[in-house]
């Protein structure tokens, strides 16, 4: 069975690594309680489109997955991947983050994949977040709870370079 924790830290090493490479580290060398506590260069963050290849990096082995958000149409795969990011390091165009998926989208689109259009298909499926909205997570929490009964599924908030399971 695919671990998904292990994937979960292989991500955010990925992430990391991209926006380190992306001018935290020229501007702040190396220094990560910088970029926990001090302001984000515009420049430096995750684009949605980048989302997949981070991903694709991390899974390696298991080349095929669903990647939300991503391109629709993709046939049903055995791991689908949900990103939620809406904190200092979601590129954006303005003042409006584009492309991304806030935390209630990526719920719903959970549901939807899980115990829609691929129910039974998917085994596997990873949430990825960098901030939390208690009153989506209680909204959607019985269709979560569902969901965890019939594939392998856990939550992860992803915070200045560590992960931690929520679910």
């Amino acid at each position: 069975m695919l671990d998904l924790e292990r994937l979960a830290n292989q991500i955010a090493e990925n992430m990391d690594r991209l926006i380190e490479t992306e001018g935290l580290s020229e501007e702040r060398p190396g220094r990560k309680e910088d970029i926990e506590s001090g302001p984000i260069p515009s420049g430096s963050g995750v684009y949605p489109s980048q989302l997949i290849d981070i991903a694709a990096d991390a899974v390696r082995n298991n080349s095929s997955f669903n990647c939300y958000p991503g391109e629709p149409g993709a046939p049903c795969h055995d791991l689908a991947i949900f990103f939620s990011l809406q904190g200092p390091f979601a590129k954006n165009h303005g003042r409006r983050i584009i492309g991304h998926l806030s935390f209630e989208e990526a719920l719903q689109k959970i549901v939807q994949h899980m115990s829609g259009y691929c129910h039974g298909k998917t085994k596997a499926a990873l949430f990825f977040a960098d901030t939390w909205d208690a009153d989506a997570f209680e909204k959607w929490r019985w269709n979560l709870l569902q969901i965890r009964k019939q594939c392998h599924f856990i939550m992860v908030m992803w915070a200045a370079g560590r992960v931690s399971r929520i679910l």
